[in-house]
C-alpha cells in the first residue's frame, strides 16, 4: 500500500495537513476569543472590504515583516491558510468550534485524496498557489 493510501485506509492526515488543521483551529479560538491572549496585537483583519471572500469580515491582513524570524511566526505563518477558509468554508461553518473543525477536517481529507502527493512538496499544504497540480 502506498503512504497516501494507508492514510486513507486508517483516515490519518499527514503530519503537514494535521499541523495545518491544528494551528487553524488555535487561530479559530484566538479570534473568537476562547484563549486568554490578547491577539489585537498580532492579527489585523482587512476592513476596506474590497476583499472577496464568503467571509470578508474574517480575511486577515498580513503583517509587514522585517526579519524572517517574525515572518515565520505563528500568527504572520497562518494568515495565507486562515484566509484561503475563509474563501472555502461558508459563513455557517463559522459559528462553532465544532463545525470549524469539522469543515476544516472534511476539506483536509478532500486534500489528501484529490491533490496530495507524495512525491510534490507543493501538494503538502492547503494554500500553496503551484501550477503544477491545481487546475
Amino acid at each position: 500500500m502506498s503512504y497516501k493510501q494507508r492514510l486513507l485506509t486508517l483516515d490519518l492526515l499527514p503530519l503537514t495537513y494535521d499541523g495545518e488543521l491544528r494551528d487553524l483551529v488555535f487561530l479559530y479560538n484566538c479570534i473568537f476569543g476562547y484563549t486568554d491572549l490578547n491577539n489585537g496585537r498580532y492579527v489585523t483583519f482587512i476592513t476596506h472590504g474590497r476583499y472577496r471572500s464568503k467571509n470578508p469580515n474574517l480575511i486577515l491582513k498580513p503583517a509587514h515583516c522585517k526579519t524572517t524570524t517574525f515572518q515565520a511566526s505563528f500568527f504572520n505563518r497562518n494568515v495565507k491558510p486562515w484566509n484561503f477558509i475563509c474563501n472555502l468554508a461558508p459563513h455557517d461553518k463559522f459559528s462553532s468550534l465544532s463545525s470549524f473543525k469539522k469543515f476544516l477536517r472534511d476539506t483536509y481529507f478532500t486534500l489528501l485524496d484529490t491533490t496530495y502527493n507524495v512525491d510534490m512538496p507543493c501538494t503538502w499544504f492547503l494554500s500553496r498557489n503551484c501550477p503544477c497540480h491545481r487546475s
